[in-house]
């Protein structure tokens, strides 16, 4: 759906309906079919109906019309995703864009124009949507990777000539102040990424430092070296020192290896929404999810056997009879198995 409306408005507003002519549409359709339509076939073979109705019903049409997480359900959601995600590159992202759409150059201004559709339809159509997952926008990071880099490759060749640096050292300080304190927050709620977000902080704070320098020399060159550098290492500082630490905490793996001794198999189970996907991936037991604070009090309610998994906040949302009519069976990671 995506490619196909950004390639229609791309057309619609250059007026190159006739490239529908160099197109191999017939071709494209067989190698999907080749490609993805095993997969589709054997997931309808497995589920039936029920496929349908969740993958496209629930999944798309019940997702896009319907706010699944209130809290995310806002317009503005994207915006700070956008501008988090795509840092330090964000700091040009802005003037990228503008020099994009005012470049004359003609068969440029037809590709960077293509560029710029497929990153705002993509960006409007998914803060539209009432449901806002952050992999959502995912599609957006290529296409303005590309007019960035576009952009930067122009100042290469008239730094002070064109102004490129108006909004880049500026706009990266505020983005990593921004950051800052996004740190000094991460920290007081999981005092255990300290030292990774201390070491995340050095890396940003010297990356500006450096950026500041070179641009001042006018060396865009090693300006933008030091940014892909310093997110190197952020990507290394994240995967060793920040994520680990706090992983049992958002990981389902543990509460499942020790649901599955526990459990004899046949009783119902209930499994917190949060912990659900990963709950299901590690024990191949796809259990009943409980949305909300009040699905796990009704089914507690019910006078019947059956082993609830949770989070400890879950659990302690409940009133202390309801408590009293679960025992618990374990507890990890802020994390419960429970039994009714």
């Amino acid at each position: 759906m995506f490619p196909g409306a950004i390639i229609f408005i791309w057309m619609a507003v250059t007026r190159r309906f006739d490239e529908i002519k160099n197109m191999k549409i017939p071709a494209g359709i067989t190698i999907f079919l080749i490609i993805a339509g095993p997969w589709y076939w054997e997931m309808y073979r497995l589920h039936g109906a029920a496929f349908i109705d969740g993958f496209i019903g629930v999944n798309n049409i019940v997702r896009f019309t319907t706010a699944e997480h209130a809290r995310t359900s806002g317009w503005y959601f994207f915006i700070p995703v956008l501008i988090i995600g795509f840092f330090p590159w964000s700091a040009l992202m802005g003037q990228a864009i503008w020099s994009a759409l005012k470049t004359k150059e003609s068969k440029e201004r037809k590709t960077l124009l293509f560029l710029f559709i497929w990153a705002a339809f993509i960006f409007v159509f998914f803060s539209i949507s009432n449901t806002k997952l952050l992999s959502y926008i995912l599609p957006v990071y290529p296409p303005l990777a590309m007019l960035v880099g576009w952009y930067l490759d122009r100042s290469f060749a008239g730094y002070r000539l064109a102004g490129w640096s108006i909004g880049w050292l500026p706009g990266l300080g505020i983005l990593a102040v921004l950051m800052a304190g996004g740190f000094v927050f991460g920290v007081k709620s999981l005092p255990e990424i300290r030292l990774g977000a201390f070491a995340l902080a050095l890396v940003i704070i010297a990356m500006v430092s450096a950026v500041g320098y070179f641009l001042k020399k006018c060396d865009v060159g090693k300006a933008v070296w030091v940014q892909a550098s310093a997110m190197a290492l952020v990507s290394i500082i994240m995967v060793t020192l920040l994520l680990p630490p706090v992983m049992s905490q958002f990981s389902s793996r543990e509460i499942a290896r020790d649901f599955l001794t526990h459990y004899d198999g046949k009783t119902t189970v209930y499994v917190s929404k949060f912990l659900h996907p990963g709950f299901t991936y590690y024990t191949d037991v796809y259990g009943n999810e409980l949305k909300s604070g009040a699905d796990f009090a009704k089914e507690v309610a019910e006078n019947r056997q059956a082993y609830f998994v949770v989070r400890q906040s879950d659990y302690m949302g409940l009133s202390n009879e309801e408590r009293r009519a679960l025992i618990v069976i374990l507890e990890s990671d802020q994390k419960m198995l429970l039994k009714r």
